[in-house]
């Protein structure tokens, strides 16, 4: 595990919001500050503390919102020469009744700290506000769902704040307007904690503008309150929180921006990283943390009191910006009651409080916890209101502040309002030029000139370097190559390769060959592996019996583990699988292999042995293995004739087979438009990425009451799984979806209830090229995040584009993406099926349901033509009856009755509502309910009267 430290913040010159002024500011040292209260408070304390010994300080009573309630406007400036104390309080306001919201602004003259505690006197909540400079254009914030609250507060006449970029709230009216901020109920994916659901908000406007965030608990008389935090760029986001032993808290961490992130537990002393979140959103309870990302992360640690009165929150602050010194004003209810968590590498002796010469020794130490270099504790404060705490050894260390009173207890990170002389603040608006640390928010989209692959989003849609320069609308946006990408050479954008560029580079760092492969010493990302990297790998999801067989490496074989059989592999839910591949020491060490099937608690799974099983060995040590039952397992036990004898392994592959439907032409009845204007892309629903937001799911608009998505392909393809990524919009609303073969002829109709994940294997593989997915008389979008098929290329073709020719010796002409036999006639094995039939071969099906045979004999991995040496008489033989069947036609004559030529295939063009809406008129409706529908090519009748449809819930688990 990485040694933890502590950056130091004396190296770098950081813009942040924590800092009140500008320090060694030479014009326009005004600080300004608005101050505002919320609906249920009685009382407004406000301190200035600093160490200054002159500074001004102006009062201006802005308003309120409503006129219910009696208060006297003021303007005062007061000159405060600091003496013994370097804090100065006043008292805005002090009501019996509790009043609506209003706001003051505050002008300091120099560098200073702002603390308000608002609430009533018996309990006071306690933020500190962020000065206007320092406020963001973009805001990362969480809220408690049904009883939290984000508010915003603009100084400009007009500002237009969009959140999650699917709704936005304006304000025109009044040049100092605080307005709420509501949250679209349904965006995100919240984690459920005791019943209390967390979600994560993204604020966004052109303009700079204050949060404020907080909840009210279930004491309507209390509530928590602290100043939202602007998204700032640093050179490492680290985050470090404490729970105490006594109550008990939840850290919530919101990660929109960073794939990857780690959280240490100091308890455990163990890091689990966290990769692609579905939600965004980990929540950590009773536990001291240690949270690191690549990106701006949100970090909310929320208290309960042991007797479970009241709780408050309080927001982590990164390491990189903790302070040498602090500047704490108390109230004083809160003197009795009072704690001080620090984080610092120094332990306890190296912080001091001014005035006492006392450190904060162990004799106050409430809880404390020391990891590696680490040292966090709690600390009672002494009996006093007000503290300047510094480091001996000018050390930066991390304050918060927690306080308890008989009403309810608050908590907030007091590094939003101090300063140290070693921290050189500078505003993001600020003419000065900033360092290469300096901080800087998210600027609003500005449409720009086009350059192609700059790596920014040039049209303002919401995607980065997503066109090709071919003078064509590859975006779907009605405009031709505004935000064009680099040029790789082969016509794709970058991570993609194919002849028509539908094949998704899945190389670690999109390090691809042209043609797919990966690049020298480059393996393949997680989750997949064989040719290419095409094949997804099931296993990583699963539970298993030993983690060894997890083990991946570029060099096959580079680390070997002794199993202890039964080898089990439990699926979290139903799960279809294509087949195992496992590597081996040897071939020896795979003798006598056996697969047994078996269900898991409440999951409904197919029971038994590999049935039809076919097996043959990529190399000397890789041995693949395929079962025929079209249906969900739930765990999957390998065990061995010979148990005693120990079996030196070396991974195991889950194979769930090649995604069919990537880059696959997609059209729609119609294209959902947000408020920014964007227009939801057909492509999103077959581009290989899985997430629930709008902007990465294909949808359709409101007022389409016949929402249908269609998936062409461009060959036949034999289906054996589809799995659907709705967006849930409505609950319980059904969808159907029909198959099609290359005619336009439905060969089966289905419907189902709209879930995340809707899974459907057909009973046998089905022979189609186009799937519809629909609802009919809906009042709500059809909104698909992505549609997988998993299957091969329809018989006689395989590869890639299924422009190669399968071999003949292969069971009706089926041969996986390398060209490999999918099953062998009786009698034959290999690869290719041109083993085989000698003195075994009456006990080939047999042995092979059983257990591995060790007379299957090895062929060289290569890629198969489709004609080989081996059955040569046979090619021989081909051409001389193909020629003696033309003969006999020539000879016979042309038929009077020949149809004409057909004309070439349908297109699925722009045009396409038109073509929908002929077609769902027409006899052959797209929508048929019935399954009478037949094909002349292919008997599919009894073949497609079962479909099941699965839908496996969502469920987080750590990479």
């Amino acid at each position: 595990m990485e040694r933890f430290q502590i950056s130091r913040a004396t190296m770098y010159s950081i813009c942040f919001y924590v800092i009140v002024a500008c320090c060694r500011c030479e014009t326009n040292p005004d600080i300004d500050f608005l101050i505002w209260g919320l609906e249920r408070s009685t009382f407004i304390l406000t301190c200035v503390c600093s160490e200054v010994t002159n500074i001004s300080i102006k009062q201006v009573y802005l308003g309120r919102n409503m006129e219910s309630s009696p208060m006297e406007p003021f303007d005062e400036a007061l000159n405060y020469r600091s003496g013994s104390n370097k804090c100065f309080c006043s008292v805005f306001f002090r009501h019996r009744k509790q009043v609506d919201i209003w706001y003051c602004k505050l002008i300091i003259s120099d560098n200073a700290a702002v603390i308000v505690f608002q609430g009533t006197l018996r309990f006071p909540e306690v933020y500190m506000p962020i000065p206007i400079k320092a406020w963001g254009k973009v805001y990362v914030a969480l809220r408690v769902r049904n009883f939290g609250f984000i508010k915003l507060i603009s100084v400009e006449r007009k500002t237009v704040v969009f959140i999650n970029r699917d709704m936005h709230v304006n304000r025109q009216d009044s040049k100092f307007k605080i307005f709420e901020a509501e949250v679209n109920e349904t965006s995100g994916n919240p984690l459920y904690v005791s019943e209390v659901k967390y979600e994560g908000v993204i604020l966004q406007s052109s303009n700079t503008f204050g949060v404020i965030t907080g909840t009210y608990p279930t004491n309507e008389s209390t509530y928590t309150i602290e100043s939202g935090l602007p998204m700032f760029s640093l050179r490492k986001h680290e985050y470090v929180t404490f729970c105490a032993e006594k109550g008990s808290c939840s850290v919530v961490v919101f990660s929109p921006f960073s794939r990857v992130f780690n959280i240490t537990s100091l308890k455990h002393g163990r890091t689990n990283q966290y990769l692609d979140h579905p939600s965004h959103i980990v929540v950590v309870k009773n536990d001291s943390l240690i949270i690191q990302g690549k990106s701006h992360l949100q970090v909310q640690v929320f208290i309960e009191r042991p007797d479970k009165r009241s709780w408050s929150m309080y927001t982590a602050i990164p390491s990189e910006l903790f302070l040498t010194k602090y500047i704490i004003k108390l109230h004083d209810n809160t003197n009795d009651t009072a704690f001080l968590i620090v984080i610092n590498t120094k332990g306890f002796d190296d912080i001091m409080i001014e005035g006492t010469n006392e450190s904060l020794s162990a004799t106050r130490l409430e809880y404390q916890v020391n990891y590696e270099l680490l040292f966090i504790f709690c600390y009672e404060l002494p009996e006093n209101l007000e503290y300047e705490i510094y480091s001996v050894s000018e050390t930066p260390f991390g304050l918060y502040f927690y306080g308890e009173t008989s009403d309810g207890s608050f908590a907030s990170p007091i590094a939003l309002g101090n300063t140290g002389k070693d921290f050189n603040y500078r505003s993001s608006l600020s003419t000065t030029k900033p360092s290469k640390t300096t901080t800087t928010t998210t600027p609003w989209c500005i449409i720009s000139n086009v350059t192609k692959g700059d790596k920014k989003d040039n049209d303002c849609d919401g995607y980065i370097d997503e066109e090709l320069f071919n003078a064509k609308d590859d975006d779907d946006d009605g405009k031709i190559d505004e935000d064009t990408a680099l040029d790789t050479g082969t016509g794709c954008l970058p991570g993609w390769f194919g002849t028509h560029c539908e094949k998704m580079c899945r190389c670690n760092d999109s390090a691809c060959l042209p043609n797919g492969d990966c690049k020298q010493n480059v393996s393949c990302v997680f989750d997949f592996f064989g040719l290419q990297c095409q094949y997804k790998d099931l296993i990583h999801s699963a539970n298993v019996s030993q983690e060894n067989v997890r083990y991946r490496h570029l060099t096959p074989c580079h680390h070997n583990f002794t199993a202890k059989t039964p080898l089990t592999i439990t699926f979290p839910w139903p799960t279809r699988i294509s087949w195992i591949q496992i590597e081996a020491v040897s071939k020896d060490n795979l003798q006598g292999l056996k697969l047994r099937f078996s269900q898991t608690r409440n999951q409904s799974c197919y029971t038994g042995h590999c049935r039809h099983r076919r097996e043959f060995y990529l190399n000397t040590n890789t041995l693949r293995i395929m079962c025929s039952a079209a249906q969900y397992v739930c765990r999957i036990s390998i065990a061995f004739n010979a148990p005693e004898e120990e079996r030196e392994l070396c991974s195991i592959y889950i194979s769930a087979g090649r995604n069919l439907a990537l880059g696959q032409p997609v059209g729609m009845s119609s294209y959902y438009r947000d408020k920014l204007g964007i227009v939801s892309r057909r492509s999103l629903a077959v581009d290989g990425r899985l997430g629930d937001s709008w902007k990465s799911c294909s949808t359709t608009r409101l007022q389409d009451q016949d929402p249908l998505l269609r998936l062409s392909f461009l060959n036949p393809v034999l289906v054996e799984e589809i799995i659907i990524y709705f967006k849930v919009t409505v609950k319980n609303e059904r969808f159907s979806i029909n198959l099609l073969d290359s005619t336009d002829n439905v060969i089966y109709s289905s419907t189902g209830v709209i879930e995340s994940i809707v899974s459907i294997i057909p009973s046998s593989q089905i022979s189609l090229q186009t799937i519809d997915v629909f609802k009919q008389h809906s009042t709500s979008p059809l909104s698909i995040c992505e549609l997988e098929v998993y299957g091969e290329c329809a018989p006689p073709m395989y590869g890639p584009d299924c422009s190669e020719i399968c071999s003949i010796s292969c069971n009706d002409q089926i041969c996986t993406y390398e060209g490999y036999c999918k099953w062998c006639p009786n009698g034959t094995a290999g690869l290719y099926c041109f083993e085989g039939c000698l003195e075994w071969c009456e006990d080939y099906q047999e042995v092979t349901n059983a257990t591995t045979t060790p007379r299957v004999t090895h062929v060289a991995y290569h890629k198969q033509s489709g004609f080989r040496v081996e059955n040569v008489w046979l090619y021989v033989m081909i051409p001389i009856a193909i020629v003696g069947i033309c003969s006999v036609f020539i000879c016979t004559g042309p038929s009077r009755d020949l149809e004409k030529v057909p004309s070439e295939p349908k297109t699925y063009q722009q045009d396409f509502y038109q073509h929908y809406l002929l077609t769902k008129e027409s006899e052959k409706t797209m929508f048929s309910e019935t399954d009478n529908q037949t094909s002349t090519s292919v008997d599919v009748t009894d073949a497609l009267n079962t479909l099941e449809i699965v839908t496996p819930s969502m469920t987080t688990t750590n990479a």
